[in-house]
């Protein structure tokens, strides 16, 4: 595929909102003569894609989060090091080992 021209990212992002939305084909073909119209009834979803497609970032523009890449790791894989309490005892013990460590 060679691309001729790149439209700009507002352009782009007219064409690319209803595959990130919705999962549609985009078609860059229509790059800049596209007019985005919101699929949702509900005017809550319809405002947020309406914001996603027109890139707003005013105050106004609802929040709009987008995970690109999420991979399904199993629990037992995460390290389990978390920190444990440790009595006073065992602190003087690891600060006098480290001190031998540090003058030897």
């Amino acid at each position: 595929m060679v691309v001729h021209a790149l439209p700009s990212p507002r352009q782009a992002q007219l064409v690319r909102a209803p595959s990130i939305l919705h999962g549609a084909k985009p078609d860059f073909s229509t790059v800049g003569e596209k007019v985005f119209k919101a699929v949702s009834t509900n005017p809550e979803t319809a405002a947020v894609e309406e914001a996603i497609a027109h890139c707003r970032s005013d105050d106004a523009a609802p929040l709009a989060v987008f995970v690109a890449k999420m991979v399904a790791v199993a629990p037992e894989s995460f390290p389990t090091n978390r920190r444990i309490q440790l009595t006073a005892e065992e602190l003087r013990a690891r600060r006098q080992k480290a001190k031998c460590v540090f003058f030897f």
